[in-house]
């Protein structure tokens, strides 16, 4: 299990470096990168328990600054509403956490 937690500072803090919207979302939201976050060494989005439930391949990265996440884990399963956390890391190390709240 990954420790994945998030507090109220934190998603304030990563804003500067990430957003996602819509969000909340029903069927899509676009994770956009900003300036200084366009060298990734990946994006993963896990569940509230911790768990990996998608891994973004930096070829899926549209441009080099956004990947639309459709709500499906790594097989294509469409995920049930509720929080989800994305973390992007950069080449430099810098980690930064979005809260995504999926809400069909």
């Amino acid at each position: 299990i990954v420790d994945v937690t998030l507090s109220v500072e934190d998603n304030f803090r990563d804003a500067e470096f990430a957003k996602a919207s819509p969000n909340p979302f029903n069927n899509f939201s676009i994770i956009e990168l900003k300036e200084g976050m366009n060298s990734l060494t990946g994006i993963e989005i896990f569940d509230v328990m911790g768990r990996s439930i998608k891994n973004i391949q930096e070829s899926d990265i549209i441009n080099g600054n956004s990947y639309v996440w459709d709500g499906t884990d790594n097989i294509g399963r469409q995920m049930p509403n509720g929080t989800y956390i994305c973390k992007l890391v950069s080449v430099s190390g810098e980690i930064t956490n979005i809260q995504l709240i999926r809400n069909n």
